[in-house]
This record gives C-alpha cells, sequence and structure tokens, in this order.
C-alpha cells in the first residue's frame, strides 16, 4: 500500500476538482458580467424613464384631460339653462385653470410649458366673458319672462266695461289685446330671427291700433301697456339687448374653441412626442436583452461541456472507489485486509487507511464497553436507586426497588408498567446526540406508597446497543410544598378580592370576571344585576360615615342571603353593589331581584332624608343574550336601566319585561 508516500499534486482529487470549478466560476464570471452590464444599461434607461420620460408621459396625460375637461366645461356654459348651473361651471372651469398651471409649472419642458401658459392667458379672459355674458343672458331671459307675464296677466285682469263702451269699440279692443298676446307669446316660443322680428312687427302695429282706439276709460292701462312693449325698459327693448348678447356669445364661444383646440392640439402634440420617445427606448431595450441573452447561451453551453468533463474524470477516480467502499461498508463484515485493495495514491486511499485504523480502535472500544456494562450492573444491582435498562421497547435490566413501586417482582416490557408509561416517546429521549438526562413523566403517583416520583430517563449504551437509563425519583416532599404554596397562594387571592367593609368580592373580582367573559365566549346564559343604595348621600351626610358604614355592611349582608349558588356578589364601589348569575333564565333573575326588594322592605330600617322612611335601593338587570353575550355590554345594558329605575321613583326593578 502507498499511503505513506507523498501523493503528487496532479494526483490530488481536490485539486483537480478545484481546476474544475476555477473554470466553472470563470464561466460563471463571464455571465455575470454579461448580466450586470446589461442590468446597468436596463437600470439606467429605468431611472431616466422613471426620473423624466414617465413623469413627463403622466403630466401630458393628466394635462391632456385637464385640458378636455376645460373645453367641455366651456361648452357647458353655453348650455346652461339656470345660474347655479352656470356657477358650477364656472367654479369647475376655475379649478381646472389652477390645476393646469400647477402642471405647467412642474414639467420639464418649460419652453413648451410658456407656450401652453400664453394660449391659457388668452382663453382665460375669454372663458371669462363668455360666463358673464351668460350670466347676463339668463338674467334677461328671467326679466322678459317676467314681463311677459306681467303684460298678459295685465291684459286678462283689465278689460274695458263693454256698458261703457260701444259695442264696436269692445269687440276692437278684444280684439287687438288678443293679437298683442299672440305676438308676446310667438316672441317667446319662435327661435328663427325672421319669425321674431315678424311677431315683433305685429307686436307694434297691434299695439298703434290699440292706441288708435283713443278709450278715455282705458288711457292708463294704454299707458302701461306702452310702457312695457315699447318703453325704455321694455320689451322690445330686452329682447334686442338679448339677441345682441347671444351673438357676442357666440363670437366668444368660437374664439374660446378655437384657442381650446390650439391647446389641446399642443398638448397631444407633445403627449404622441414623448410616447414614440418611450417606444423607441423600449425596441433598443428588447434588442439589447436579445443579443445579451444569444451571448450568455453561448457560454452556459461551454460551461456544461466543461462540467461534464470534469464529471467523466471523477466518476472512476472518485464515485467507482466510493460505491466500492460504500460496499464494504454496508456489507457488514468490514476488516483492514479488505481496505489494503485501496492504493489509490489520493484522498479515497487516505479515507480507506484511517478506516482501518477507526476499526482497530472500535475492537477496542466494544472490548472496553463490555467491560464497564458489567461494572455499571454491578453497582445499579447493589444500590437502592429505582433503576431500569430499555432497549428497543424491553426492560433488559432492572433492580428490586424499581419494581418494588409496581409490585411486580419481574418486568419485562414497558407494558407491565402503569398506563402513563405507555404513551412516552422514549425512542426520541434514547437517540440524543448530546446524551442530556430529560423528564420523561412528572410527579407519578404511587397509590400503594403514597408516594410520588418522576421519571428520568439517560442515554446510554448497554451490551454494544443504544438503551435507555431509567431512574425513578422520590419528589414527594417537593408535591407536598407545592400543594402547601398553592394553598397558601389560594388565601392571598381570595383576600385580595374582598372588600375590607362588606366582605363581599370587590371591583378587582369585577375586573377579573371582565376579562374571563371577554376571553371565554359561550352561550351559556348570564345576567347582571346593579344595586345602588338609594339617597344613600343624604345618609351619609346626616348620620356620618360610620353610620354609612354600617349601613353599607347590612345591605351587603341582605344581598349575600339572597344571592344564589350560582352568582357572585360584588361591591362595585361606593353604595352601588353588582350581582353576577350563571346559567339562568330571565324568570330566575326577576325572583333574585324582587326577593332583594322584599327583604330590604321587611327591615324598615329608618332613612333620615325626607325623600324616602327607609333604606331601599334600586336595581337594574340585564340577560347576556341581549347584549351578544359580551359582559361589558350586559353590565352597561343593567347600570342604564338602573338609571331608569331611580328615573321611575327609585326602590323598584327595572328588567327586560318591565322596560320593552
Amino acid at each position: 500500500m502507498l499511503l505513506n508516500k507523498k501523493p503528487k499534486l496532479f494526483s490530488h482529487i481536490s485539486g483537480q476538482i478545484i481546476c474544475g470549478f476555477l473554470l466553472i466560476i470563470m464561466c460563471l464570471m463571464a455571465i455575470s458580467f454579461i448580466a450586470f452590464e446589461r442590468l446597468s444599461v436596463f437600470q439606467s434607461n429605468a431611472e431616466y424613464n422613471e426620473s423624466t420620460s414617465v413623469p413627463s408621459f403622466d403630466q401630458l396625460s393628466s394635462l391632456k384631460l385637464h385640458v378636455t375637461r376645460l373645453s367641455s366645461f366651456g361648452r357647458d356654459l353655453i348650455r346652461s339653462d339656470s345660474l347655479a348651473q352656470l356657477r358650477i361651471s364656472n367654479n369647475s372651469i376655475q379649478l381646472l385653470i389652477k390645476r393646469i398651471r400647477l402642471e405647467l409649472s412642474l414639467m420639464s419642458d418649460q419652453e413648451s410649458a410658456d407656450e401652453l401658459r400664453s394660449l391659457l392667458l388668452v382663453l382665460e379672459p375669454g372663458l371669462n366673458q363668455l360666463y358673464e355674458k351668460r350670466s347676463t343672458v339668463l338674467q334677461l331671459e328671467s326679466q322678459i319672462t317676467q314681463k311677459i307675464s306681467t303684460i298678459l296677466d295685465y291684459f286678462e285682469k283689465n278689460q274695458i266695461d263693454s256698458g261703457a263702451q260701444s259695442l264696436e269699440e269692445f269687440y276692437a279692443w278684444n280684439h287687438l289685446t288678443y293679437n298683442i298676446s299672440r305676438s308676446v307669446f310667438d316672441l317667446i316660443v319662435k327661435k328663427r330671427k325672421f319669425e321674431i322680428k315678424t311677431a315683433e312687427s305685429n307686436l307694434l302695429f297691434s299695439l298703434g291700433q290699440l292706441n288708435d282706439l283713443k278709450l278715455e276709460s282705458n288711457s292708463s292701462e294704454l299707458l302701461f301697456i306702452n310702457a312695457a312693449i315699447e318703453g325704455p325698459l321694455g320689451l322690445i327693448s330686452m329682447l334686442e339687448m338679448r339677441s345682441d348678447i347671444r351673438f357676442q356669445l357666440i363670437s366668444i364661444s368660437t374664439q374660446n374653441s378655437i384657442i381650446s383646440d390650439s391647446i389641446l392640439n399642443y398638448v397631444a402634440l407633445l403627449f404622441n412626442e414623448t410616447k414614440e420617445g418611450l417606444s423607441d427606448q423600449a425596441l433598443q431595450l428588447v434588442t439589447d436583452a436579445s443579443n445579451a441573452q444569444v451571448r450568455l447561451n453561448i457560454i452556459i453551453v461551454i460551461s456544461l461541456v466543461i462540467i461534464l468533463l470534469i464529471y467523466a474524470g471523477l466518476k472512476y477516480q472518485v464515485f467507482d472507489r466510493i460505491g466500492l467502499l460504500r460496499k464494504l461498508l454496508a456489507s457488514g463484515s468490514l476488516s483492514s485486509q479488505q481496505l489494503m485493495q485501496f492504493r489509490d495514491q489520493n484522498e479515497v486511499g487516505e479515507v480507506a487507511d484511517q478506516l482501518r485504523r477507526f476499526l482497530i480502535k472500535i475492537e477496542e472500544q466494544q472490548s472496553t464497553i463490555t467491560t464497564v456494562s458489567k461494572q455499571l450492573a454491578d453497582v445499579i444491582q447493589h444500590s437502592n436507586l429505582r433503576v431500569a435498562v430499555l432497549t428497543n421497547e424491553s426492560i433488559v435490566y432492572h433492580n428490586e426497588y424499581f419494581a418494588e413501586v409496581f409490585s411486580l417482582s419481574k418486568i419485562d416490557s414497558i407494558k407491565d408498567l402503569a398506563e402513563e408509561f405507555h404513551q412516552v416517546k422514549y425512542n426520541e429521549v434514547m437517540l440524543k446526540e448530546d446524551g442530556e438526562s430529560s423528564v420523561l413523566i412528572e410527579s407519578y403517583y404511587d397509590e400503594k406508597y403514597h408516594r410520588w416520583f418522576d421519571l428520568i430517563g439517560s442515554p446510554i449504551t448497554w451490551e454494544n446497543q443504544k438503551s435507555l437509563l431509567l431512574n425513578l425519583i422520590d419528589v414527594t416532599e417537593r408535591q407536598h410544598t407545592a400543594a402547601r404554596y398553592e394553598k397558601s397562594l389560594s388565601v392571598v387571592e381570595d383576600e385580595a378580592f374582598r372588600d375590607s367593609l362588606t366582605g363581599l368580592f370587590n371591583r378587582k373580582k369585577f375586573d377579573r370576571i371582565t376579562v374571563d367573559l371577554s376571553y371565554n365566549k359561550s352561550d351559556t346564559e348570564f345576567a347582571v344585576l346593579v344595586f345602588d343604595i338609594d339617597f344613600f348621600k343624604d345618609y351619609n351626610d346626616m348620620l356620618g360615615h360610620l353610620e354609612g358604614d354600617e349601613a353599607l355592611r347590612k345591605v351587603a349582608n341582605e344581598l349575600l342571603s339572597v344571592t344564589p349558588e350560582n352568582g357572585l356578589c360584588l361591591r362595585y364601589g361606593g353604595e352601588e353593589f353588582v350581582v353576577v348569575l350563571f346559567d339562568v333564565t330571565e324568570k330566575e333573575v326577576s325572583i333574585v331581584a324582587n326577593n332583594a326588594l322584599r327583604i330590604m322592605s321587611d327591615r324598615l330600617w329608618p332613612h333620615p332624608s325626607k325623600q324616602c322612611d327607609f333604606l331601599s335601593f334600586s336595581i337594574g338587570g340585564a340577560l347576556s343574550s341581549e347584549s351578544s353575550f359580551d359582559f361589558i355590554k350586559c353590565f352597561d345594558l343593567a347600570d342604564k336601566r338602573l338609571f331608569l329605575a331611580k328615573s321611575n321613583g327609585r326602590n323598584q326593578f327595572a328588567f327586560k319585561s318591565n322596560t320593552d
């Protein structure tokens, strides 16, 4: 065997593997360089788009939308039929103009922004004029409607007397007033310009004929009609004024539309230019990615070829030799003579030599273990410990003290022991690598000797097998100490939950009940009764606090006497008491409350206040089902009903049945 000779550098498997992996690392570095270089380009383009192109694209999209809405609101000004609608459209226009100016101030292309600002400066006055003119038209139309209504109403109410005038004048008056009314109506209805002119001519003609009648009895009416139709503020004047303003509105609206279209076209041009720039950048990124992918594929193919060559070279020198060594190890009869065939001048030969040396040491250690196991058995046999050895779920050894605990003379298996010992996972402790002891069963009670034991498990090797040393430790004194401590703790806790004056449970107990019922909700019905002594402040003020404390003690004793076993009686604070009843019905709650009222009525304890003769209290009650089994909500409902009982005259019980 050439194991004592120093292997040549070329023969080292580690050296061959290192060379192969260096080649692979070089290929990976090339792949990483290409990927890093491409990622750097992608990142720089992405950062440019994120900081410049995309924000500009978003700004232009938003600007385009706002300009479109501005043009739409401008058309809404023309179509507005009421001053309220007109003002809403104008306010929207002013808000959009402010937003457009803000977005223009944030644009990176200030030259384009200045151009758009100049167009906006021309558009804004036109929109303001449009608003003012349209507002004037709406006001004129309202006045014209009122004027026409006044004229028609006047004709209807002021007819000439047929007895005071001749029949011919009477018919002429009625005919002319009808023609005037008809012409006025046409002025409202007709939309075409020649129709309006015709209606206006007919109106003036009929008005002239009416004046020619020269009826003295209707002279005042004629003056009023002439003024309402031909006067400076007459109907004809208003119609002409409306016509002029409408003509101006058409001119202003046309001018505004041209400017709005110019702004929209300019924004659309900028938007399309930005969009084309982003598309060109995306196309370039796709081209670069394709080129990088081709180079990466070439390097990956080269890397795979190198890996296959390395595998082929190592297969003979490493994998085949290791496979042979594994078969020998799996046979279970490996000897130093079999390991002599590994004459490789590499690490496999070194491993085989080390295994041979380990085999010699293992044989020596097995002999030592056998000796130690016999010595350990002797020590256990003559000690007063309660021990046993468990191997593969069988108890291969135990001393008499261990068996006495279970009143047995011989134990062969865990199944022979009490039920508590069957479910323990002994194998998990047995196979622990750290070899630390574990408590397998805590506080096992021996009914025969009335003692407590802990079962301790410690991994050991027993007769060349992994085993578990079981040890029963007497912990009776520890259990007694723990029981005494729990009893003392219970007494202290009970005192902490007691009210020092009345001996009832206190507010801390109420808070504990609140927490318990909040975290352990169920559908079991419970109820809350809230008691408050009537006019107790007057009782304290007139008789003093000592008498008041005595009254609280007496009331507490009476409440405790009527509280059933399924309830708790607490002093909530001051003169307020709370009784919590569990697993009760509505009828049972009413019985408890009425018993409390009755017993207080029977005692006849005098009250010094003029408002009542004897000590009494008011009660409010609630069921958990009324508040979704939420204790806090149930208490709040009972407290509100207590207030209702006080409002209704005190010394009474307010509950579900008498508050619905």
